[in-house]
C-alpha cells in the first residue's frame, strides 16, 4: 500500500476595505484577507456586473445601483 502525506491548510479569512465615493466616482476596494501560517496565492473581486479583478486594490464604479 502507498502512504501519502496530506497537508491541511487553514481556511483564509476574506476581508476588504472600501473607500466610498460620490455616485459616478470609483469606489476603491483594498484586499485585507489573511490566512494563518500560509500565503494567499490568488484573490478575485467579482462585482456581478461583468467586471472582475485579481488586483489587491481595485477601483470600481457601480452604475445605477
Amino acid at each position: 500500500s502507498i502512504i501519502k502525506d496530506v497537508i491541511v491548510h487553514a481556511l483564509p479569512t476574506a476581508d476588504f476595505s472600501i473607500e466610498n465615493h460620490c455616485e459616478g466616482d470609483g469606489n476603491v476596494f483594498t484586499d485585507l484577507s489573511s490566512v494563518v501560517n500560509s500565503d494567499i496565492a490568488l484573490i478575485e473581486y467579482n462585482f456581478n456586473d461583468g467586471f472582475m479583478s485579481s488586483d489587491s486594490m481595485v477601483t470600481h464604479i457601480f452604475n445605477g445601483y
